[in-house]
């Protein structure tokens, strides 16, 4: 991805779009592996991510504690073997992830999820969405499946600042920053 380890880092008001990333171990179009404290916020992806591992469309591998991951969407199709999903492939430690959905295909061996694969320890996933009809997955490790119609209205993505952060047009597009 545009960073193959981002610890400690504080990533804000980035857009990845048409990536196209192939990649071994810990692949996401943003970072292959994040580790403690550190922050995302504001990060769009869209394209292309496959890998073996943890594969992901923002981030492969979360791993270690106090890092706030908030605001952040990804469109990218997602293939992998191991742990593959629309956001984030594995969760490890004590993150938190605010306000995030993706809508991106996800296929691959092992452990799928729409929105995350697999989490371990006491992450905490709120207010996020996944589309299970673009994703092709009925379950996630976090966050709350909808539908392509549910995803396309305001209502669904409570607690989501939509007068300074996302803007989206009812009954026609997924929500942008």
């Amino acid at each position: 991805g545009l960073f193959a380890n981002s610890s400690e880092a504080e990533i804000k008001n980035v857009s990845l779009i048409d990536v196209n990333i192939t990649g071994a171990n810990n692949v996401g179009a943003l970072s292959g592996y994040k580790a403690n404290n550190g922050s995302v916020a504001r990060v769009h992806s869209t394209g292309t991510v496959n890998g073996s591992g943890a594969v992901g469309g923002l981030i492969g591998r979360q791993q270690g504690s106090g890092s706030v991951m908030t605001d952040s969407s990804s469109k990218c199709t997602v293939d992998g073997d191991g742990y593959a999903s629309g956001l984030v492939g594995y969760c490890g430690g004590s993150s938190e992830t605010i306000r995030w959905y993706s809508a991106g295909a996800v296929s691959g061996s092992g452990t799928k999820g729409g929105l995350i694969a697999s989490k371990f320890g006491s992450d905490i996933v709120t207010d996020c969405f996944w589309d299970t009809q673009t994703s092709g997955q009925g379950s996630s490790a976090g966050g709350t499946g909808k539908t392509t119609a549910e995803m396309y209205q305001q209502a669904t993505f409570t607690n989501w600042d939509f007068v300074n952060i996302w803007n989206i047009v009812e009954g026609v597009t997924y929500p942008w920053l």
